[in-house]
């Protein structure tokens, strides 16, 4: 076995070079500044929402900071299946507006970036009951309108991606839709007569959301770009 002082001077000039390498600063991108700039302007736009909210509800900041069971004198497990589905949607929107902005404007990046907006829009309406109460008491927003309009987001998201849609996990797409179209066709049903929350609805919601985001956190792992002796792969 050849030691380091047997070694050849290129292969140790290499060496010497790839350690120089190593101890070099690297280059700062123009990209981390955009980041840390647009980072400081989403935080600075959250912070001045807030105060506006706060100033314009005109209630104790502690039900704006305070955590919604305990503000509300719940138990631990207060509205368990609500929290589990909002974080079900978040992941799914997270997970497919990420691996979308890393691919760009190609034809997968575009159905990613599809479903994040989409996912995005609905986690807000179940986290802040858009369609149900913000929308119609405050906004003056007919309820069927704002549900309307959440339909076709989804029915534009497979006409226009229908070709790409068919290549993924769809058999888990269809069964999250047909799971969340009884939610709301009973949602919607139940608003008309008049008749009590059901906890049948809010399961089948459940169960929906998280095949929902199965489905899509599934999808855009698998088309999350690889490095190049590892090509993309289809679910």
């Amino acid at each position: 076995m050849r030691t380091t002082q047997d070694q050849d001077p290129a292969t140790e000039r290499r060496s010497t070079q790839r350690f120089d390498r190593r101890r070099e600063p690297l280059p700062e991108a123009p990209g981390h500044r955009i980041t840390g700039m647009a980072a400081f302007a989403s935080v600075g736009f959250a912070c001045m929402t807030f105060l506006l909210v706060w100033a314009f509800g005109g209630q104790d900041l502690g039900m704006y900071t305070g955590d919604a069971s305990s503000v509300l004198d719940g138990d631990w497990n207060t509205g368990l299946l609500s929290n589990v589905g909002i974080l079900s949607w978040w992941a799914a929107g997270v997970a497919c507006l990420l691996v979308g902005c890393i691919r760009g404007w190609d034809p997968r990046g575009r159905v990613l970036l599809h479903a994040g907006v989409l996912c995005t829009v609905l986690t807000l309406d179940d986290q802040f009951q858009f369609h149900e109460d913000v929308g119609p008491r405050l906004l003056r927003i007919p309820e069927a309108a704002i549900t309307l309009s959440y339909g076709a987001i989804l029915i534009s998201l497979l006409v226009i991606h229908r070709a790409w849609l068919r290549r993924s996990a769809w058999q888990l797409l269809v069964m999250s839709g047909v799971l969340l179209g009884y939610a709301v066709a009973v949602d919607v049903v139940r608003g008309s007569l008049g008749t009590p929350h059901t906890a049948v609805e809010d399961l089948t919601k459940f169960v929906g959301i998280v095949l929902w985001g199965v489905y899509w956190i599934s999808t855009a792992a698998a088309w999350a770009p690889r490095p190049p002796h590892q090509p993309d792969q289809v679910p």
